[in-house]
C-alpha cells in the first residue's frame, strides 16, 4: 500500500535535477521490476523520482528481466524504433552533419549507432548491459560498457564530440545533472544534443488525486506512468535543465518521439492527442518528447529554432 505524506527529515537529492531536498512529498511503491522502493516528489522541479541508492549490479539484473534487456527481444527493437531512429538522425543531421564523433549513451543493442555509422559518423556507444555491448562489437561498433560519460576513456583525456544521442536513457540515470554537465563540456562548440525523454510526471499527479476515490485505480496508473524508471521530470523542467548547463533548445515536441508504426495502440493515441497540446499550448499530455539542444558557437545564431 502506498502513503503519500511529508518527511522533515528527508535530505535526498532529486536524480533528476540534483537538487538537495529539505523535505518533499513521497510514496513507498511496488514495481513489477524492482520491487517496494521510496519515491519522492522534488519541490524544484517537480520530478518524481527513486531515493534509494544506486547499485550499478542491481541496475543491470534488473534490465536484464526487461524485454529491451534480453538479447532476443532487445535486437527485436531495433527495428521496432526504426521511426524514431530516423527522425532523430533527420534532425541530427540538420543540426550537425557528418564526418564528426557520435556518441550514444544508452546504445542498448546498436539500432541506432548503426543508422548513424551508415549516415557516416564516427560512432561510439555507452551501454551498462554487458550482452549489449558483446552484440554491437560483434557488429563492429565501437561500445565502451560503463554507466557514464565520465568513465568513457577518450572523452577523459580531452576528446570532443560533435553529436551526444540519448534515446530513452535518461531517465535511469542516478545523477541527470552530472551528466548534462559532462557532455555540455564534452561537446565541441556548435555540437548537438538530441534525447528521447519521457514525461510522464503529470500521469503521477493524476494517480495521486484517482487514488483518493479509487485506490487501486489511482495505484495502477501512478505504475504505469512510472514503469522501472528512476525519475519522471516535467518536459518543461528537463528543457530548463537542459538550459542551465549552457544548451540551448532548438527543438521539443512530442512529434517525431513515437517509436514506430508498430507501437501500441494506446502510445499512439497519447502522441496524437498529447503533440497539438504541447506544440500550441505547452501543455503535457503526450507520453514523451523529442529533445534538440545546441551548444552555441560565439558566432552562431539561433536560426535552428522553429
Amino acid at each position: 500500500m502506498a502513503n503519500v505524506g511529508t518527511d522533515p527529515l528527508n535530505k535526498a537529492r532529486c536524480c533528476a535535477c540534483g537538487s538537495a531536498i529539505p523535505g518533499s512529498e513521497f510514496l513507498s511503491l511496488t514495481q513489477r521490476l524492482r520491487g517496494t522502493n521510496r519515491w519522492e516528489r522534488c519541490c524544484f522541479c517537480h520530478a518524481y523520482f527513486l531515493s534509494s541508492p544506486f547499485d550499478l549490479q542491481e541496475e543491470v539484473r534488473h534490465t536484464t528481466q526487461a524485454a529491451w534487456g534480453r538479447d532476443e527481444t532487445g535486437i527485436a527493437l531495433n527495428s521496432h524504433k526504426q521511426g524514431l531512429y530516423s527522425a532523430v538522425m533527420g534532425r541530427v543531421l540538420r543540426a550537425s552533419p557528418p564526418p564528426g564523433r557520435l556518441v550514444d549513451v544508452g546504445s542498448s543493442y546498436g539500432g541506432f549507432l548503426q543508422l548513424a555509422r551508415g549516415a557516416g559518423y564516427n560512432v561510439l556507444g555507452i551501454e551498462i548491459l554487458p550482452s549489449a555491448v558483446n552484440y554491437c562489437r560483434s557488429l563492429g561498433l565501437h561500445v565502451e560498457n560503463c554507466e557514464s560519460v565520465a568513465e568513457v576513456p577518450e572523452l577523459m583525456h580531452g576528446a570532443t564530440v560533435d553529436v551526444f544521442t540519448c534515446l530513452d536513457s535518461n531517465y535511469y540515470w542516478h545523477d541527470q545533472l552530472s551528466e548534462l554537465q559532462m557532455m555540455a563540456r564534452a561537446l565541441r562548440p556548435g555540437g548537438t544534443l538530441a534525447v528521447r525523454t519521457i514525461d510522464k510526471a503529470w500521469l503521477v499527479t493524476l494517480g495521486l488525486k484517482l487514488r483518493k476515490f479509487n485506490h487501486a485505480r489511482g495505484e495502477r496508473l501512478i505504475k504505469f506512468a512510472l514503469n522501472d524508471h528512476r525519475f519522471s521530470m516535467p518536459l518543461a523542467s528537463f528543457l530548463k535543465l537542459l538550459a542551465s548547463v549552457g544548451l540551448t533548445i532548438v527543438y521539443a515536441s512530442p512529434r517525431g518521439a513515437l517509436h514506430g508504426p508498430g507501437s501500441p495502440l494506446l502510445a499512439k493515441i497519447g502522441f496524437a492527442v498529447g503533440t497539438p497540446m504541447w506544440d500550441w499550448f505547452r501543455f503535457p499530455g503526450a507520453p514523451g518528447a523529442l529533445v534538440i539542444a545546441l551548444k552555441l558557437r560565439a558566432d552562431q545564431d539561433a536560426r535552428f529554432k522553429e
